[in-house]
């Protein structure tokens, strides 16, 4: 009547997270923790935030600010100690501290949760909140593969293991919280609710009108290889999180702007994508992104437009409401991942990297088929140019899930390189034979017409992709490339 007991969590030393015990929260920063990524070394202080040690008590004539935010913010295996956002805006104002409670994978009421249980204790004159394009997920993934989820009695774990009529009451009845224990995705989303921002917003207002704190919502931008745009997936006049700011009567500021004076001054500069993110991944910052946001965090924090404590609300706006329930409730994390999966994940937001392909291997050397392990093998192979081992594993992948154009894509790619031009094409003619009107298959087909300098099969591609999709990402940049080869050499 009752499962056996069997080993779920590992402990893992190498992990600068922790479970939290907090359902909302999921995981935190271990505190005392060092730790060298390939970014740089990543430390944690005594109170388990990635930061300088800071007291409890303020000290006198300085101003404090805490920072709230997710990795943007935390910046963990994004770059060093010194190259925070908070760290470099400390760096250029004056009398000024600036506390990192940023925490990779929290979304907008998570982090609201850490300031009010850990943060009200530095008693900061202001709160900025970095809000990223994922901050409506209704969820926190899972950062960590190691220690429980709740606090119970010693006694009552060795009960569970030992006596099956105690844990069989435990499962049914959820005596200790055992039973949430065995779903810690769906007891973070249950914590969490329907419209995390929406919540977030409204204790933020009445933890400011209580306690005097300044507030400002810094909206992230969105890096492209073309531009910065004010924020991801919302165009908008007025953004939605500006929306939802102003019915509790929270000011926003775009840091967006900011950045595009910055880039409009370079001399030269890489596209914006690679210009100011990390890996040119379009989000995190690098050295250069953290201090262009620390700079304008300044500009802004130093103004006088900024409105101070008591918040007055604002209209009610119950589109916008329900359009923040809508984001947030695809939050792309399946509520059926396997523990492998999960496990998988963790290490990868953990910026366990290597770890995390070893454990894909080990997978696969147990289960040659399994169908994620070839199938995210494959991908990370193929976009390090490791094409010879990665084209075995998207074809196993592809077999499994023949609709995964995400897959087939790279797998022309790495056929393109080892098996030669017709085999790549073979493979993207298949799908489109099922999906013609696909805008990845006939990008990808265009730029293997490019490579292989066929010019005019690779224009009746790019023509295609631009009559289905208008502004497809990727056009313009084939199209730049096509117009230079095709242009007469001056002598």
């Amino acid at each position: 009547m009752v499962p056996q007991v069997h080993a779920i969590w590992r402990d893992d030393p190498n992990s600068i997270y922790q479970r939290s015990t907090n359902p909302l929260l999921g995981h935190e920063l271990k505190p005392n923790y060092s730790r060298e990524f390939e970014q740089g070394v990543a430390t944690s202080n005594l109170h388990g935030r990635r930061d300088t040690e800071r007291t409890l008590a303020k000290p006198d004539g300085v101003r404090r600010m805490i920072m709230l935010g997710d990795s943007v913010v935390e910046g963990v295996n994004y770059v060093a100690d010194p190259d925070t956002p908070s760290r470099r805006l400390e760096n250029i104002l004056t009398n000024t501290e600036v506390l990192n409670f940023g925490t990779s994978g929290y979304c907008t009421l998570a982090e609201v949760e850490l300031f009010e249980t850990r943060g009200l204790a530095f008693n900061p004159d202001d709160v900025i909140v970095v809000f990223t394009g994922n901050d409506f997920d209704n969820i926190v993934p899972e950062h960590t593969v190691g220690g429980g989820v709740a606090e119970r009695p010693g006694w009552a774990k060795v009960l569970f293991v030992r006596s099956a009529l105690f844990r069989l009451a435990c499962l049914k009845l959820d005596w200790f919280s055992f039973a949430e224990e065995q779903d810690p995705i769906e007891r973070n989303r249950n914590a969490i609710g329907p419209n995390n921002v929406v919540s977030a917003f409204e204790r933020l207002h009445k933890l400011a009108n209580q306690h005097g704190f300044r507030v400002t919502i810094a909206i992230w931008p969105n890096f492209t290889q073309q531009r910065i745009d004010d924020f991801a997936n919302d165009v908008a006049e007025q953004l939605l999180v500006e929306r939802l700011a102003a019915i509790h009567g929270l000011p926003c500021v775009r840091l967006a702007s900011v950045f595009r004076q910055h880039y409009a001054r370079e001399t030269a500069p890489d596209n914006p994508r690679k210009h100011y993110t990390v890996k040119a991944d379009g989000m995190h910052p690098n050295l250069l992104g953290a201090q262009v946001a620390a700079e304008a965090l300044k500009t802004f924090l130093t103004s006088s437009d900024l409105p101070s404590p008591p918040y007055l609300r604002g209209e009610p706006d119950p589109e916008a409401v329900a359009e923040a329930a809508r984001r947030g409730g695809n939050d792309g994390v399946p509520a059926d991942m396997t523990l492998e999966q999960r496990t998988f994940l963790s290490l990868r937001y953990q910026g366990l990297l290597r770890e995390s392909e070893d454990f894909l291997r080990k997978i696969l050397r147990r289960d040659p088929n399994h169908l994620f392990a070839n199938a995210y093998l494959g991908k990370f192979l193929a976009e390090r140019g490791e094409y010879d081992e990665a084209a075995p594993l998207l074809v196993n992948a592809l077999a499994h899930d023949p609709e995964a154009f995400d897959m087939r894509v790279l797998l022309a790619d790495a056929l393109f390189h080892t098996e030669g031009k017709q085999a790549a094409l073979k493979t993207l003619a298949q799908g489109l034979a099922k999906e013609p009107g696909n805008p990845h298959l006939r990008l990808s087909a265009a730029r293997i017409f490019f490579r292989s300098s066929d010019l005019d099969a690779a224009r009746t591609e790019l023509d295609a992709v631009l009559a289905i999709a208008p502004g497809f990402p990727g056009t313009r940049e084939l199209a730049r490339k096509m117009s230079k080869a095709t242009a007469p050499q001056v002598p």
